[in-house]
């Protein structure tokens, strides 16, 4: 009996030890797949429009936070996007930067400088799972747009005071139909 009882004991001890998960884990997530991983995780688009009759405008919401209101208008909105996309299955990890504004071609040439860029009310929007989400009013910088024929360049260099962002130029050449 006393033989039976040990071997149970003994049975019981054994049978108690666990596998070690962190080495299954480990295994199946090397360092090299990681890093393909954060490799192929941003995948960049940019887009660069000029919409007709059209307008925008920066608004508020009841908790100070900033918003884009689009409407009909008289004017062109020159619209550039700049957007990161997540990692498949990463919950808030997009990022997209915007820069707006608007004009008419009878302003054309544009050449503007810091505190004449709020005559085409120009704005950079920011839009991710960050503390300076929103859009912004841009007030430093230097804006140039010039048409010839069916073609518009643009060029836009900027900074904004206090928000962090990753775009501060823009170059661009759009034709329009």
């Amino acid at each position: 009996m006393r033989i039976l009882l040990i071997l149970s004991l003994f049975a019981m001890v054994n049978s108690c030890k666990t596998n070690n998960p962190s080495t299954t884990n480990a295994e199946q997530n090397t360092p090299k797949e990681v890093e393909n991983e954060n490799t192929e995780m941003i995948k960049t688009e940019t887009s660069a429009t000029i919409q007709n009759n059209s307008s925008f405008e920066i608004k508020y919401d009841e908790f100070d936070n900033s918003y884009l209101a689009e409407s009909a208008g008289k004017q062109k909105v020159f619209k550039f996007v700049v957007s990161e996309k997540a990692p498949e299955g990463t919950a808030d990890g997009n990022y997209t930067e915007t820069i707006l504004f608007e004009f008419t071609d009878s302003m054309l040439p544009i050449s503007k400088a810091s505190k004449n860029l709020q005559d085409v009310k120009l704005a950079f929007g920011k839009l991710c799972f960050c503390r300076d989400t929103g859009y912004y009013k841009i007030e430093e910088g230097t804006l140039s747009v010039t048409k010839k024929g069916n073609k518009y360049t643009i060029d836009l260099a900027f900074t904004i005071d206090g928000v962090s962002h990753r775009m501060s130029t823009v170059n661009e050449t759009i034709v329009v139909k």
